[in-house]
């Protein structure tokens, strides 16, 4: 019933309500709009830095946005990637692994970033899910030993979708890759010369494919991971986006703090909640950088606390073999996650939470992993009801912020609200280049000629507030 009715909730707001997230319009809904064909660099020119970052970003969670808006002529649609994507990681659970759809659909509900990323134009929980649903596969390969080879291949789906998504995601896919590799070796053994063919082949062009983004990169940019500065062995890979902005990213009151015990404070939101007039939001980052919670949580510690304690019981209660995978598990996503660029910033990385969650359900619902079944009766009754009050605290903690909605029309409401449609029919002007400055920002694309039937004209973002615009700007507005 719980799932049921968020579910209803959380439809009813990413189908009637346009988040006004600032990347939301600084740049996922013009790269979308740019791929479907909507708005092309004459109809909306970026800043330097977004040009950059759409000729070498990730694109494919976008291209599907891109695909929703082309088809739908709405948007505000975009959103509705996050909860395929989420639906696709429970279904797959459900028929993979037997857990209750239900129950591990309100698991992660109760996770803050994840019900608020549900109705938001980001891609974080699409890749994320997709990276989760990856994990789902390899474990019921992991668990059924009598699995044909192709399902411990089939994980390199969701993980080429995902690596094609968002840079953030390739750590994990490669540990997973690595688990699917050392599986389909162990599976291999024995077999005819053909089949080891096939499945080295098929290995091969899944891999390519799951690096695809990065293959034409390199081929394209001399870098497989443009524009975000590297260097590696020494070399300089070209770049002039960096992975790790402390001016934007991470509290003044963190920076000297090593990233792996940020990450810490950040899952446990030790210090998250200071100053902020909504505990979770979508980026975390409606607070001063001289704030402890700049940037900061996004799981509800509580609930990761419950979570982990819960883990190490059920571990205890789980046959040998399958305890040790577990654990395994547990110990690498944390290293990996633990050891990343910007890791405090929850959204990037919440496959972490998803895993945790996932092995709960497993091991609090499949009979044959249990060493004692009464014991996980029990600990199956202690999940539910950390899920169910867990799922109410967030819900009233936020004032069920997320699973309302604030615009019938969201497009044409938001437009009016921002008094856009005003300032476009006193000073936009058919046929000229108009250079828009940071007084605009985030909503310049709004302007674009695209929102506003009957217009025909070009908007260029300018860099901040340029003292010398370009001589070819014939409107500038600061």
């Amino acid at each position: 019933m719980v799932a049921a009715v968020a579910s209803y909730y959380i439809l009813n707001r990413a189908f009637h309500g346009l988040d006004q997230e600032w990347d939301t319009f600084a740049y996922h809904l013009p790269f979308a709009a740019r791929l479907a064909g909507l708005c092309d660099k004459a109809c909306y020119e970026f800043v330097w830095w977004h040009e950059d970052r759409f000729a070498g970003f990730p694109m494919f969670a976008t291209w599907l946005q891109s695909v929703v808006w082309r088809f739908t002529g709405k948007p505000d649609w975009n959103d509705l990637i996050n909860i395929v994507g989420l639906a696709v990681l429970v279904a797959t659970a459900r028929l993979t692994l037997r857990t209750p759809a239900a129950l591990l659909l309100t698991a992660f509900l109760a996770v803050p970033l994840i019900q608020i990323h549900a109705s938001a134009t980001y891609i974080d929980l699409f890749a994320n899910a997709m990276v989760a649903t990856a994990f789902v596969l390899l474990v019921h390969a992991y668990l059924d030993k009598a699995a044909p080879l192709w399902r411990v291949l089939i994980p390199l789906v969701p993980l080429a979708v995902a690596t094609n998504s968002k840079y953030q995601m390739l750590p994990i896919a490669a540990s997973l890759a690595f688990a699917a590799t050392a599986l389909s070796v162990a599976r291999l053994r024995g077999r005819p010369t053909r089949e080891i063919a096939w499945a080295v082949g098929a290995y091969v062009l899944l891999g390519l494919i799951t690096l695809a983004t990065y293959i034409i990169n390199l081929i394209t940019h001399g870098s497989p991971i443009f524009p975000v500065a590297f260097e590696l062995l020494g070399i300089a890979l070209p770049g002039k986006d960096n992975p790790v902005n402390p001016q934007a990213s991470l509290s003044l009151l963190w920076e000297n703090t090593p990233r792996p015990l940020v990450w810490l404070a950040s899952i446990f939101e030790i210090e998250a909640y200071v100053g902020r007039l909504w505990v979770w939001d979508v980026g975390q980052g409606y607070v001063g950088r001289d704030n402890p919670s700049f940037r900061m949580g996004g799981y509800f510690g509580t609930y990761v606390i419950a979570n982990l304690v819960l883990f190490g019981h059920l571990v205890r209660n789980t046959v040998k073999p399958v305890a040790g995978a577990a654990i395994g598990v547990l110990m690498v996503s944390t290293l990996v996650t633990a050891s990343l660029p910007a890791n405090h910033e929850l959204r990037y990385y919440m496959y972490w939470m998803m895993f945790i969650l996932i092995m709960n359900a497993v091991l609090a619902t499949r009979p044959e992993l249990a060493r004692v079944a009464l014991v996980q009766s029990g600990h199956r009754q202690v999940f539910n009801w950390i899920v169910l009050v867990a799922f109410a605290g967030v819900t009233a903690i936020s004032n069920a912020r997320y699973l309302g909605y604030a615009y019938s029309d969201p497009t044409r409401q938001q437009i009016a609200q921002l008094g856009v449609e005003a300032r476009v029919a006193e000073s936009f002007i058919d046929g000229k280049l108009h250079c828009l400055g940071n007084g605009l920002a985030p909503f310049r694309f709004l302007y674009a000629d695209i929102f506003h039937p009957g217009r025909d004209y070009r908007v260029r973002e300018l860099v901040g507030n340029e003292s010398a615009p370009p001589a070819d700007c014939d409107v500038i507005i600061p």
